[in-house]
């Protein structure tokens, strides 16, 4: 979020950070043997929470930004890190698509 306020010198925005993903497979990549990924530890680092918005947060966010949800689903996040057994991960997350209310 801090590229995008620097990109905003005037302030004229208004930034929220969502996450949509799943937070139990967070929680196992974090809690793996040596901890969590380097990429997931970056995230960490940065103070960012992944997994912590409510299913029902970001429609909310969405109505009062005056959006209006068109449609939405179900999508899985491909990530570059594998899992001990050598398959990659996959957050659960959702998609939306919007329109000015």
């Amino acid at each position: 979020m801090e590229h995008a306020r620097r990109a905003d010198p005037a302030g004229a925005a208004e930034y929220r950070q969502l996450n949509l993903t799943d937070a139990a497979g967070v929680a196992e990549l974090a809690a793996g043997p040596g901890g969590p990924p380097a990429k997931l530890r970056r995230v960490f680092d940065h103070g960012l929470r992944p997994a912590d918005a409510a299913d029902k947060e970001v429609p909310e966010v969405l109505a009062e930004a005056g959006l209006e949800i068109l449609a939405e689903g179900p999508t899985a996040l491909a990530q570059t890190e594998q899992w001990p057994d050598g398959s990659r991960v996959e957050l659960p997350a959702r998609w939306f698509v919007v329109s000015r209310a």
